[in-house]
């Protein structure tokens, strides 16, 4: 949908969640007039997704002495325009940061198995198979019948 689209249908809704979805589009229209130079009229909303944010808990005294546990649900907005081939990102992010990719993923070790022929790893499965072999030992000798 179009960005003037979005807005016009955003100011007119008559609903409660309208009013923080209606204030990120806003941001992220701004961010992207002023960060990348592209005019209002030429963006697009691509993709506007909700996710569960932190969760608060409280208590709430109940019959008999007992409580019960209040959990205050939050959430996370995020919407991603387009325009002019270049995508702009309006998001909270989270505390802990975004998680690295493992750039050696996708390379390859090769060796040896125990019949002597050559094969051809991953780097995390060789990790795995590594991991595997320490872990055996006396937990093997004791419990014969379980998978370890």
């Amino acid at each position: 949908m179009k960005v003037t689209d979005a807005l016009r249908e955003m100011e007119y809704l008559r609903k409660r969640g309208s009013e923080p979805v209606l204030k990120l589009l806003k941001s992220a229209v701004a961010n992207a007039e002023h960060n990348f130079q592209l005019k209002k009229d030429d963006l697009v909303v691509s993709e506007a997704v909700v996710n569960q944010g932190p969760v608060l808990k409280r208590m709430m005294p109940r019959a008999l002495g007992r409580s019960a546990q209040i959990r205050k649900r939050t959430s996370h907005l995020s919407i991603v325009l387009l325009g002019g081939g270049e995508t702009v990102q309006k998001t909270k992010k989270s505390a802990k940061g975004e998680a690295k990719p493992d750039e050696r993923a996708h390379e390859q070790v090769s060796g040896t198995d125990a019949a002597g022929q050559k094969k051809t790893y991953s780097i995390k499965d060789a990790k795995r198979s590594e991991g595997r072999k320490e872990s055996r030992g006396f937990g093997k000798k004791m419990f014969q019948r379980k998978a370890i």
